[in-house]
């Protein structure tokens, strides 16, 4: 043989040898990623099924994983797991990654605080990752710590995470993601998940109690990038029995400010969803202002007063539920709902219109069977609806919002009698309180973030606006303007949301009087009682700290202050007869059960 040919055929071979060896490296990853993948750990003919690698090929990878402790063996059933050293690398690997840095000095502080263990999480494919973690103080504390996975959809870290994907990647990772029940109250079915998560996204922080494990209660925060994007989740974790639903809710507020801090963008937030508040002012409460139903609503909002019933429907935007109060007997019903509630008009003594992230819905009060009517911003799922009211001419006035408050995403809207939408007003952010003058002649809207009341022009037959203006700006260290209701003499009275107060307008803007209340965060007002002189006032306890909790026990109930002044009846959604069979389609989602009943009945 020629010594060319001898050179040929060694560096054939040594290619052979190189490409022999690569080939096994890849064996080597099909059986880890078979490993981790892995609901339960897999036995050797678990591993010959999801690799198809021969047995003898097998035998020989798993010894060598082994070995090198890439896998562990555990011998009461033989089955595999993940190796330490791929724990030992993954914290390398972390350990110069800025988000744990970032988030170091947080965990701890956190931790002082609420005495529980503190943990960082981010998302692994359909997995909660936790990567850092400051141990609880108390004895009796929850285990795991750097490297354990959790699936995403039972835990709060990953309800958190899940909540700022854009839409396109939820979607396609809710189509794989595998919903399986681990407890009694995970989560299993996909609309009520996807629903779930709108909540979470509008709170700002996802909560998780005994979803993964029964007694672990758990509250977590995003932790988003500059362009919005979740890089991680800030997580407390403990026990049920030390963190209830009144403490997850406080830590929660904690969690959002803790988030911003991380990634260092507080300034690249919306502006709608404050977690600070000033303390309670001096000022005293008056003895006209009284506390007419004690409750812990997470937002209350959207009061509504139905005279002859002498009723007063309310709804709590983000439990989500409807509720049914009669002051007089001092009972209030609950409707639970499934899907973010926003607002309630009334229909008829029998049917109620709901405001939702998903459209507007009848709900038949007698069996609690919805029918969906229309969604001025449909397959928008970014997006959610926010107040409304009736006009007196009968059509519905609506506002839209992005969920997390997205600047200049929002819209005001009307709807008639045929079910026909129109767009009046867009740029808005958080569109609220609506009224209109006694004589029909002004329509009031606010702009809750940007700290706006508008007034229009308002032509009650055609329900055209024109001429808006800016009526009033507020000084947002002096509350935000929330809610809004219209009495005989012209006057606007508006919840000043973060500002313990209710500021009564004249029609020229002039402030009349500022009314202390003991809450920081009235959210919204109406007239009603026998006399219609008692102005009803909803509340929130949303992101409030314990420390503004404890000055505003009140937080999330409904407060009522006797006044000198009388508003008006609000006006009932009058649906067309021509709509009386065809909207007994079913609604997109259901909020509770289906419905084939007649809205305008």
């Amino acid at each position: 043989m020629a010594q060319g040919d001898k050179k040929s055929d060694n560096k054939d071979a040594a290619r052979d040898k190189e490409v022999s060896g690569v080939a096994l490296l890849y064996k080597a990853f099909r059986v880890l990623d078979a490993v981790a993948d892995s609901r339960t750990p897999p036995r050797v003919a678990d591993l010959l099924q999801l690799t198809d690698l021969s047995k003898g090929t097998l035998y020989r990878v798993v010894q060598a994983l082994v070995d090198r402790r890439y896998l562990r063996v555990d011998p009461n059933d033989q089955s595999y797991r993940l190796g330490t050293r791929l724990f030992d690398m993954a914290h390398a690997v972390w350990e110069g990654f800025d988000l744990r840095r970032a988030a170091a000095s947080e965990l701890v502080d956190l931790r002082e605080r609420t005495g529980e263990t503190t943990r960082l999480a981010i998302m692994d494919r359909y997995e909660a990752l936790f990567i850092d973690q400051a141990d609880g103080l108390h004895e009796l504390r929850v285990n795991g710590g750097v490297g354990s996975r959790y699936p995403l959809h039972a835990t709060a870290a990953g309800k958190a995470i899940l909540s700022a994907l854009e839409p396109v990647h939820l979607a396609e990772t809710l189509a794989r993601l595998p919903l399986s029940e681990l407890t009694p109250a995970t989560i299993v079915d996909g609309d009520e998940f996807r629903a779930h998560l709108s909540i979470v996204r509008a709170r700002g922080y996802a909560t998780s109690v005994d979803e993964r494990v029964t007694g672990i209660s758990s509250v977590a925060a995003p932790i988003l990038d500059a362009r919005k994007v979740p890089i991680g989740a800030i997580v407390v974790t403990g026990p049920s029995t030390r963190l209830t639903n009144d403490d997850l809710e406080s830590i929660g507020r904690d969690l959002i400010a803790a988030a911003r801090r991380i990634a260092g963008n507080a300034g690249l937030f919306s502006e709608a969803y404050s977690v600070s508040t000033a303390p309670r002012p001096p000022k005293q409460i008056s003895d006209d202002v009284t506390c007419a139903l004690p409750f812990k609503a997470v937002q209350g909002e959207s009061p509504l007063w139905v005279p002859g019933q002498d009723i007063l429907y309310w709804v709590d935007v983000l439990a989500p539920a409807l509720h049914i109060f009669n002051p007089r007997i001092q009972h209030n019903r609950t409707i639970p709902l499934r899907f973010i509630v926003s607002a309630v008009a009334k229909i008829s003594e029998t049917k109620v219109l709901l405001i939702t992230q998903n459209g507007v819905y009848a709900l038949n009060l007698r069996n609690n069977e919805m029918t969906f009517l229309v969604d001025p911003e449909p397959e928008t799922p970014t997006q959610r609806l926010n107040d409304a009211k009736v006009d007196r001419g009968g059509r519905l006035w609506v506002g839209s919002m992005a969920i997390d408050g997205t600047p200049g995403h929002g819209a005001l809207y009307s709807v008639d009698s045929q079910l026909k939408v129109i767009q009046h007003v867009d740029g808005l952010t958080m569109p609220n309180g609506i009224g209109w003058s006694p004589d029909n002649k002004w329509m009031y809207f606010v702009d809750s973030v940007t700290c706006k009341i508008y007034r229009a022009r308002f032509d009650l037959a055609s329900g055209k606006l024109s001429e808006r203006t800016v009526f009033m700006n507020t000084a947002p260290e002096k509350g935000r303007p929330g809610g809004l209701t219209v009495d005989s003499n012209g006057s606007i009275w508006v919840a000043m949301y973060d500002g313990w107060c209710i500021d009564r307008f004249s029609p020229d803007g002039t402030l009349e009087e500022s009314i202390a209340v003991p809450v920081p965060r009235p959210t919204s007002c109406i007239f009603g009682g026998p006399d219609m002189d008692i102005l009803y006032v909803t509340s929130a306890r949303i992101r409030l700290s314990a420390e503004r909790i404890s000055e505003g026990p009140w937080s999330g109930s409904v407060l009522a202050i006797r006044t000198k002044r009388h508003g008006f009846p609000e006006q009932a959604f009058i649906v067309g007869k021509e709509h009386k069979m065809a909207k007994k389609r079913e609604a997109l989602h259901s909020l509770s059960r289906q419905a084939t009943d007649d809205p305008s009945a």
